[in-house]
């Protein structure tokens, strides 16, 4: 239980005492080595916090009682080897602090993957037992946990390793130093007392002469500049990688662009040759519209003529009709009987007679309403040319239709399937079939020919091939992808 209000037990009391009996006595009791305070620190960690086990020399004893907890850490992630390096930032413990971290070392030894896990571990501010030591600048914590496995690359939060420490330790030592003598006077007075090594008699301290201050007199501005010029130049690291990060970055982006640029140039390469042969298969285009057109017109201008002869062959015999109704009826034009059962009783009386006033009804119906007024005769002559204006564009449109059905006759997109069809047929390739169309025809004839003579036993042979020598000779001569017979049964079989 604990005993104030920071949450110490009687144990971590007498640890941190040095009382190795009334540890002893409160062990014995019960104790908890695992118990912490309010900040998280072991009965061990507050022993070695104090310099009490190193004068009563008692702390191997201590240990061994408290080595179990050697692997717990406190709220701020530090271990017992970190509160042992603290010790020795305190002037006149340095010697506890190496007491202490021998005496621990030396019982872990025999554990060596746990020693590497707790030695190397990193407390919230990055720091390890080693990085703490080589900041504290105290040489003999660091051989010892460098001899026993520490790793001193490990990074701290500020970015710097236990080498970076030493390092910056090295310098300062090496730094120049005023002498006791000098340091108690003025800058001006120990530069004329201690002239530069090599300068005249009458040398004096001046800009003039290229003379610069030294930077610090005393350990704490040489620690300070140390400092300084260490930030300094780890902010220029820190903008020279900037730098580099973005050169590079630059260049990545830039080469991107070029191979987007070389993607883009290529495409237009092949579109431009894609055009260029566009065009030079569009040369002729102009020329083939032209003689598109021409055709058009012909085909027009044909079926024009046909339908003007036929227009006027219908005419002409609409007009012999009427006048042959006309002749056989005294000139006049027979109405339409009224009702059917009319029709039925004349066809009764005159046989024939029906059939004949049917088909003259049409020249009856178109004489039956014709008006005698003028006004209206007029009016109906102004309906008959609308009608007839109509019926003239409606023939265009089929007229144009119909060339349009003509001009795409053979283009569709089964007729490639017909020749290749036709082609595996008679061992052709489809390419070569339109030109042996007429003869495939006139061997199809033949063979017809030749079925008919077969079904009805006559003996017409010879005058079948008297007929059509040339076709049957053109056929059997043929050659369809290879030697074929020349008889006509193979003909037939094609």
């Amino acid at each position: 239980m604990a005993i104030d209000d920071d949450g110490h037990t009687p144990l971590h009391w007498a640890a941190a005492m040095g009382r190795i009996r009334i540890v002893k006595l409160v062990l014995s009791a019960g104790a908890d080595i695992y118990k912490v305070n309010s900040t998280g620190q072991t009965a061990l960690m507050r022993s070695v916090m104090f310099a009490n086990n190193y004068d009563v020399r008692k702390f191997p004893e201590l240990y061994e009682l408290l080595h179990k907890s050697t692997l717990n850490i406190d709220h701020s992630n530090r271990t017992v080897f970190h509160h042992i390096v603290d010790i020795a930032m305190t002037k006149g413990k340095t010697h506890a602090a190496r007491y202490y971290m021998e005496t621990v070392l030396n019982r872990l030894s025999d554990y060596p993957k746990e020693l590497m896990d707790i030695v190397n571990f990193q407390d919230e501010d990055g720091e390890t037992a080693l990085t703490l030591a080589a900041r504290c600048r105290s040489k003999r914590l660091v051989k010892l946990l460098l001899d026993h496995g520490a790793d001193p690359k490990i990074q701290n939060r500020d970015g710097k390793t236990t080498e970076d420490y030493i390092l910056e330790d090295e310098r300062f030592r090496a730094s120049p130093i005023i002498p006791s003598r000098a340091s108690s006077m003025s800058f001006r007075n120990s530069q004329a007392a201690y002239p530069p090594t090599g300068a005249p008699n009458n040398y004096a301290f001046a800009p003039a002469n290229g003379d610069r201050a030294p930077l610090h007199h005393s350990s704490t501005a040489q620690r300070a500049s140390t400092k300084c010029v260490n930030e300094m130049a780890d902010m220029l690291d820190n903008l020279a990688a900037s730098f580099d990060t973005e050169l590079r970055e630059k260049e990545r982006s830039m080469n991107q662009a070029n191979a987007l640029l070389a993607n883009i140039q290529g495409e237009i390469l092949e579109s431009q040759r894609a055009v260029t042969h566009l065009q030079n298969q569009a040369q002729g285009l102009p020329q083939v519209e032209v003689r598109l057109k021409g055709l058009e017109d012909d085909v027009m201008t044909k079926m024009g003529k046909r339908y003007r002869l036929g227009w006027e062959k219908w005419v002409k015999d609409e007009e012999e009709r009427e006048k042959q109704v006309r002749d056989m009826n005294h000139g006049e034009i027979p109405s339409i009987p009224s009702s059917a059962s009319l029709v039925d009783e004349v066809e009764e009386s005159v046989p024939g007679l029906k059939r004949r006033m049917m088909d003259n009804s049409d020249l009856a119906e178109l004489y039956a309403n014709i008006p005698t007024d003028p006004e209206a005769l007029k009016t109906e002559c102004e309906k008959l040319r609308e009608e007839m204006a109509q019926h003239r564009k409606r023939r265009r449109v089929a007229f144009e239709e119909l060339v349009k059905f003509q001009a795409e006759a053979g283009t569709g997109g089964r007729m490639s399937e017909y020749r290749r069809l036709i082609g595996a047929g008679c061992g052709l390739p489809p390419s070569d079939v339109d030109g042996v169309l007429g003869i495939l025809v006139e061997v199809r004839g033949f063979v017809a020919a030749l079925a008919d003579h077969v079904l009805t036993g006559g003996d017409q042979m010879q005058t079948l091939e008297a007929e059509e020598p040339s076709s049957v000779a053109a056929w059997t001569g043929l050659k369809l992808g290879g030697t074929m017979s020349s008889t006509p049964s193979s003909a037939s079989v094609v």
